[in-house]
């Protein structure tokens, strides 16, 4: 596994210690890239007692001020969430079997797993961009782990498997172009009437689902692209022309 490939991101985070332990375990196991989007407070005393000597991971992690800018370089997205009753678009994984397709995809591909904030996790919206869901087997009385163990349990999954022999993966589309996409195609199903201009997001969710297999190769994504740049040219040109001048034979 290429460790380098992966980062830690921390959505929202709101205790400043919580920030601190997860840099901790991060050195502990050899993780080197930290993430934070909208994180105000980073830099407190808690912050730093619980970090110790890995106070440097925090000092030169990434600063965004939202998700979509976090995620744009990575090519590969586990988003985690509690073993709560919600809306599931796919398949949840174990850390275990999260860990096996990282040992996989890691070596060509940048990996991103996705933490939400304490209280309430990731949206629905931020799920709906990952490629993989995560979580960890828990006491459905009592699901929610802190964030910083839940970070632990993972890693450490990661940390521990070990593949004999694994299939090689093709180095995939950047998630800034599948981003760029989805906006592009939101507004032609908009155009057309398809979505709901108040209120796209629920039908669009969905749509990401479909499209966001994660063995997605540039080559897949320009034809998706061509797919509405098509649909762009017809709705704005297209459409006054005769259909035989057209059709293709």
């Amino acid at each position: 596994m290429k460790r380098s490939n992966l980062s830690v991101i921390l959505v929202n985070t709101i205790n400043p210690g919580n920030i601190g332990s997860i840099a901790r375990v991060m050195k502990n196991l050899e993780f080197q890239c930290l993430k934070l989007v909208s994180v105000s407070q980073v830099d407190t005393k808690d912050c730093r007692q619980m970090a110790g000597k890995a106070f440097d991971l925090i000092e030169k992690s990434g600063r965004f001020s939202c998700l979509t800018e976090a995620i744009s370089d990575e090519q590969i997205l586990f988003g985690t969430t509690s073993g709560r009753k919600r809306l599931q678009r796919s398949e949840v994984l174990s850390p275990n079997q999260a860990a096996l397709l990282i040992h996989e995809y890691s070596p060509y591909n940048r990996i991103g797993i996705v933490f939400g904030p304490e209280r309430s996790g990731l949206s629905e919206r931020q799920l709906a961009r990952c490629q993989f869901r995560v979580s960890i087997p828990s006491n459905p009385k009592y699901p929610v782990f802190n964030i910083s163990k839940a970070v632990t349990i993972f890693l450490y999954a990661i940390s521990q498997h070990r593949l004999k022999k694994c299939e090689k993966k093709k180095q995939l589309v950047l998630i800034g172009k599948r981003e760029s996409f989805y906006r592009d195609l939101e507004k032609v199903l908009i155009e057309v009437g398809f979505l709901s201009e108040s209120n796209p997001e629920h039908i669009m969710n969905g749509i990401r689902g479909i499209f966001n297999q994660p063995d997605l190769t540039e080559r897949d994504l320009k034809i998706l692209r061509g797919i509405v740049g098509h649909l762009q040219w017809y709705i704005r040109d297209g459409r006054l022309r005769t259909p035989s001048t057209i059709r293709k034979p």
